[in-house]
């Protein structure tokens, strides 16, 4: 590796940007951070260190601005570091980007779990509910993240690390100091070698701690039926499928809300086979084609078949690992075809359409001939309208079709897309662009949105699970004219209709809820009976 000059981030391709100007907070020094280019692999000579030279090595500022800390029991001080190779993930839970840096930054603490490593998060957010430190511990238990995070709500540490990308990963020495660094989804083995050599460093200069730092205490939530369910589909019997995406198993429910089937092991991994034993990894969209049931296994990077006569689990695209580049114009084999976190599906006139949130694009899924496409999307994370294949989107979460179009929920831009199945042409319904979001009903043009994740279409208008802001609304698919209809929801990320009734799964309460679309109040738990939480591995 080599570091280049100005010493100011390169936001790399698989990163979430910056917004345009960052909240006032009070001057902070800054730390300027290098930005690292991989040297040629045809390089010859003695390896070259990861690490920037110790004699160019700024020391990190004190951790100060953070609102709250979580997963510990005080705020973590410069000085109680020392003696500990420290990895800091700058990152905000919308990002899908820092979403797929998880599993890097999980494998480093099991890897280096009996060495003197910690990885610390600095959570500084993009939208306004991400300030808020109570909802972010869901999100730290959803996810299952153990390390401590730091609440950055008016981003002070950002500004004083001068970070310009979601995801930022730094590597600090022993001794406190700047390391590593780099913008985006960081590569697993140059992350593991730079955390390598700065511990050999510690080693051989007797510096590394001899005891793990006080106060950490990860917090896991409380047990419960559901764990932070995703999606939720209506089947055509009049059952329910539900993604309990915490629990990395799916659900399906008789029209009277009793439990008929379960699958999943309700431990993460990749495992085919009958229901009881097949894993699934924080698996998203659900879609019905005749007896059979295909999941977005989103943490897998895979699409997944439930047979439901046979109670079978058998993988029919991705290869089981994350794509590194944006999905091309070209037919893939379907499981040649390089995924990046698939998270919803709908099926329409026999073929399966699938958001990939991780590559910012839509894809079409053949499920006869065993084939993945480009429908639409650049990969380019933005909103642009016009021709599909060169149309823009930004984490689509949520597909829902009227038979003339199909709608694409973009998370990261708030807004509600169409591709017209006719003429493939993408137009926005409602929304603006990355940093534009709010709650406001009202015509098109006034209406915001504020992260949603769930959406369905029933009875002439889309319904949105507009997440961030706890609120289900109606959204007229040609006009955009938007309404709220149900309140006093945790961040539900995903809806369906059934009959007459919407049914929610409001994710932050670990449950889900119904409420006839034409009724008002709050929304009805379903009782799920039958459902116990997964057995401990």
């Amino acid at each position: 590796m080599r570091w280049i000059p100005p010493f100011a981030l390169l936001v790399a391709t698989n990163a979430c940007t910056s917004p345009p100007s960052a909240p006032a907070t009070k001057p902070a020094p800054k730390v300027e951070l290098p930005v690292v280019e991989a040297m040629p692999k045809e390089a010859s000579g003695p390896k070259e260190s990861l690490l920037l030279p110790p004699g160019d090595r700024p020391s990190i500022p004190e951790w100060n601005g953070a609102t709250a800390w979580l997963n510990v029991d005080r705020p973590l001080r410069r000085d109680a570091l020392r003696g500990h190779v420290v990895v800091v993930d700058f990152w905000t839970s919308c990002c899908i980007n820092c979403l797929q840096t998880l599993p890097t930054l999980a494998a480093i603490e099991r890897r280096f779990a009996k060495d003197p490593v910690l990885v610390v998060g600095v959570h500084s957010p993009k939208f306004d509910e991400e300030k808020n430190a109570a909802r972010l511990r869901d999100t730290l238990r959803d996810l299952e993240i153990v390390h401590p995070v730091a609440v950055d709500a008016n981003m002070t540490i950002w500004d004083a690390w001068g970070v310009r990308a979601w995801p930022t990963v730094a590597v600090i020495d022993a001794e406190g100091r700047l390391a590593w660094v780099g913008s985006g989804e960081p590569d697993p083995g140059e992350l593991n070698g730079a955390v390598e050599e700065a511990l050999a460093e510690g080693r051989a200069a007797s510096v590394l701690a001899k005891a793990p730092i006080e106060g950490l205490r990860p917090d896991r939530g409380p047990a419960g039926v559901l764990r932070y369910p995703g999606k939720v589909l209506a089947l055509q019997d009049g059952g329910l499928a539900i993604a309990d995406t915490g629990h990395h198993r799916i659900v399906l429910t008789n029209a009277a809300g009793a439990v008929e089937a379960v699958f999943g092991a309700g431990e993460a991994g990749a495992k085919d086979g009958v229901a009881e034993s097949a894993t699934f990894q924080r698996p998203q969209g659900l879609t019905e084609v005749g007896s059979d049931l295909y999941v977005a296994d989103t943490g897998n990077h895979l699409i997944r078949k439930i047979d439901r006569r046979t109670r079978e689990v058998t993988t029919v695209a991705g290869t089981g690992v994350i794509g590194t580049e944006p999905l091309v114009p070209q037919e893939h084999t379907a499981r040649t075809a390089p995924l990046r976190s698939p998270w919803d599906l709908l099926h329409y006139k026999g073929s399966i359409y699938v958001a990939l949130a991780g590559s910012h694009q839509i894809a079409v899924f053949d499920p006869k001939m065993r084939t993945v496409r480009l429908y639409a999307g650049s990969g380019r994370e933005a909103r642009e309208d016009g021709p599909a294949p060169s149309a823009a989107f930004a984490q689509p979460s949520a597909l829902a079709t009227d038979e003339k179009s199909l709608f694409v929920l973009d998370s990261e831009t708030s807004s509600v897309r169409a591709i017209d199945f006719a003429t493939a042409n993408v137009r926005t319904v409602i929304g603006v662009d990355l940093f534009v979001f709010g709650d406001v009903d009202g015509e098109a043009a006034k209406a915001r949105l504020q992260h949603p994740i769930g959406m369905t279409y029933g009875q002439g208008a889309l319904w949105v699970a507009d997440s961030y802001n706890g609120k289900v609304k109606r959204v007229d698919p040609v006009k955009g004219t938007t309404r709220t209809v149900l309140t006093g929801l945790a961040e539900p990320a995903g809806i369906t209709v059934s009959g007459k009734d919407l049914v929610i799964a409001d994710t932050n309460k670990s449950r889900i809820v119904r409420r006839a679309i034409t009724g008002s109040g709050e929304a009805a738990p379903v009782a799920l009976t039958g459902l116990t939480p997964p057995r401990a591995p």
